[in-house]
Formats: C-alpha cells, structure tokens, sequence
C-alpha cells in the first residue's frame, strides 16, 4: 500500500512483517500531482519487490527509510 497518511508509520497499530508492506510517501503539500507521482516512481524505481514485501518505507526528498523484521 502507498499512502501519504502518516499514521500508517505508527507501528504499535500497524506492526512491520503484520501486512504486505507499507510505503508512506512524506512530501510537501506543494508538489503537483505530477511531480509527487515522479518522485514516488523515482524512489521506488531503485527497491526490489523484496525490499518493499513485509515492511514499512518512509519516502522522503532525498531520503528513504525501510524498517523490516
């Protein structure tokens, strides 16, 4: 799931390895659509189907963060 919902980071409520994977894009409200559709594909584009299966990701600009079990 990729989500811009930064609750879904709270890992009390949504433990790593409890679900398929979490990405949670983090990017300033002031992206267009266009831009924040490019920068998410630009992150994923350098994970694996493995880096992403059964853990949380934090896509930030310039910056990702994974946490997995």
């Amino acid at each position: 799931m990729i989500t811009g919902d930064l609750g879904f980071g709270n890992q009390l409520k949504y433990p790593v390895g409890s679900n398929g994977g979490i990405v949670v894009a983090h990017f300033p409200n002031e992206l267009s659509t266009s831009e924040l559709n490019a920068r998410i594909l630009g992150a994923l584009s350098v994970l694996s189907e493995n880096d992403l299966k059964m853990s949380l990701t934090i896509l930030e600009p310039g910056k990702i963060r994974s946490r997995k079990n």
